[in-house]
């Protein structure tokens, strides 16, 4: 599991980028991955997470 920060989020679209020091490049996240949270998420917030690749990229599950 890592923990990275939500470096980059678009409310519209539902999407955004977290950076985690163990991974080399920011890792794409999806709004129906964070179903759990209470509220929106927001830029600079800190999120544990898992990845997956898929298609030769690396996005987050769970």
């Amino acid at each position: 599991m890592y923990r990275g920060k939500l470096v980059n989020w678009n409310d519209d679209k539902g999407f955004g980028f977290i950076s985690a020091a163990e991974l080399s490049s920011n890792t794409f996240i999806h709004i129906s991955t964070l179903k759990h949270m209470s509220r929106s998420p927001k830029q600079g917030d800190y999120i544990y997470f898992e990845v997956e690749r898929h298609e030769g990229k690396v996005c987050v599950i769970h």
